[in-house]
């Protein structure tokens, strides 16, 4: 395949991945409408401004992805965003208060970005595997399945995670290839990394035991080299030295985390509705992927079959997957975004297959390019529909708007389930704020200019 025609055409779906994971972002700012578990993401990262402080106060999830978006929320008032006045972590704190969406903003931005950027590590693996055909295919696939460009719109560690993932798939199948210093020091970082941004993501891990068991079946290690090499053993040190880098509370904190784990694991048993073990994972890719989701099964089907040193290293990691969070009644494809990718290269690989086997299907579909984007018609139109619903009014948003209007300032309102009741200004909050800046008169004029505009209330 000309190199030129790839490159151009990889910068195209990652400017149209990009543009999908873009539009729609910016649903219910500037008030915090969003994805529920985005409010506790958000409270935790202003948080580590606000008491100066890298202890968590959302133990949901490991702290990497907070830490990112508390890095770049530094980097934004730095260029600007914000209150300018005193120092950074002083305008960060005034900003929480006076804008307290715009963390929600940023993470959004962090995945899809990182969302956006998977594509390019999935072109990367197609390629190392195969051909760079196949791996424009993958990422052609990538960039239009629906999970992942749903997870992009929030301010979730879920596209962050995938990123890692698909780093470390890549980099584990460099130590199959090659099995370098650098390629296990790498893969054993990415495998930290996923950890330490969500906890899902741990099976992925496998793929590195795979490849290095791999080597050795290939007569490439004996079996003795193989359990001492020095090379594994730094992988899993430099795994363990990343997770702990990404989520030191994890360690030094860990009964907060281990106490709400265990209330997880524990709620992962009871369901009110009928459950389907295993069985939806499969259901759930073909309803919401379609036919991209039906090739997608083929794919993992195809490497049971062939078993071969990709294949293998796959199936490491998704089999155990599979069966674990298979078995949850939480039945929710975003658990398994780490494996979207994989998942659409061994669609592509299928796709590949399918028109070397079938010189007539190849004519018919150009060489497999019409089969490929008639696999992902029906995504880009749910994509599509999906993001002009996130651009529409939030009803939300209009009863705090109409409440405004109509209700006087310093009134009671009774609300319950707050995150999906209208978001008003709370008089209590606004008091204590200003009390806390009485003598920084700048900051006070500051808040009264940007409070000015909106009543605020006593909740119930």
């Amino acid at each position: 395949m000309n190199k030129i025609a790839a490159r151009l055409g990889l910068a195209i779906l990652l400017l149209a991945a990009l543009a999908l994971r873009l539009w729609g972002m910016e649903q219910g700012y500037p008030e915090f409408y969003g994805h529920v578990d985005e409010v506790g993401v958000a409270a935790s990262i202003w948080n580590f401004f606000r008491a100066a402080t890298l202890l968590p106060t959302e133990f949901t999830y490991p702290a990497f992805y907070s830490y990112l978006i508390a890095a770049v929320l530094w980097c934004s008032h730095w260029l600007g965003v914000g209150p300018q006045s005193g120092s950074t972590m002083e305008g960060l704190v005034l900003l929480s208060y006076i804008d307290p969406a715009w963390v929600a903003l940023t993470g959004r931005v962090v995945s899809t970005v990182m969302s956006s950027l998977t594509l390019l590590v999935v072109y990367l693996i197609g390629k190392a595997i195969r051909s760079e055909k196949i791996g424009l295919i993958a990422a052609l696939f990538c960039a239009f399945a629906q999970v992942p460009i749903q997870q992009a719109h929030r301010a979730l560690p879920d596209s962050t995670m995938a990123f890692w993932a698909s780093l470390c798939f890549y980099f584990a199948w460099r130590i199959y290839q090659r099995g370098g210093w650098v390629d296990y020091l790498l893969a054993g970082a990415m495998a930290g990394l996923v950890v330490a941004t969500k906890y899902n993501g741990a099976f992925t891990a496998l793929t590195i035991v795979a490849a290095h068991l791999l080597r050795s079946k290939e007569g490439l290690y004996g079996a003795r080299q193989c359990v001492l090499s020095r090379r594994f053993w730094a992988c899993v040190l430099t795994a363990f030295i990343a997770l702990f880098i990404g989520s030191p509370y994890l360690f030094l904190a860990h009964e907060k985390y281990w106490s709400l784990i265990s209330y997880q694991v524990s709620a992962l048993d009871f369901a009110l509705e009928e459950r389907r073990p295993w069985l939806w994972i499969v259901a759930e890719l073909v309803r919401l992927e379609n036919a991209l989701g039906i090739l997608m099964l083929a794919g993992v089907g195809w490497s049971l079959l062939q078993r071969r040193a990709w294949d293998w290293l796959l199936l490491a990691t998704w089999v155990p997957s599979f069966l674990y969070i298979g078995s949850w009644t939480r039945e929710s494809l975003h658990y398994l975004v780490h494996f979207y990718p994989v998942l659409a290269l061994g669609a592509a690989q299928l796709v590949g297959e399918l028109i070397e086997r079938r010189q007539q299907l190849a004519r018919w579909t150009g060489r497999g390019w019409g089969l490929a984007i008639l696999c992902i018609v029906p995504n880009a139109h749910g994509a599509i529909q999906a993001n002009i619903e996130l651009g529409r009014p939030d009803t939300r948003a209009q009863a705090a708007q109409w409440i405004e209007e109509n209700i006087a300032s310093g009134t009671k309102i009774a609300m319950t389930w707050l995150p999906y009741c209208p978001r008003l200004a709370l008089e209590p909050a606004r008091r204590t704020i200003r009390q806390y800046y009485q003598s920084r008169p700048d900051l006070s004029l500051y808040l009264d200019q940007a409070w000015n505009q909106r009543s605020a209330y006593h909740l119930v």
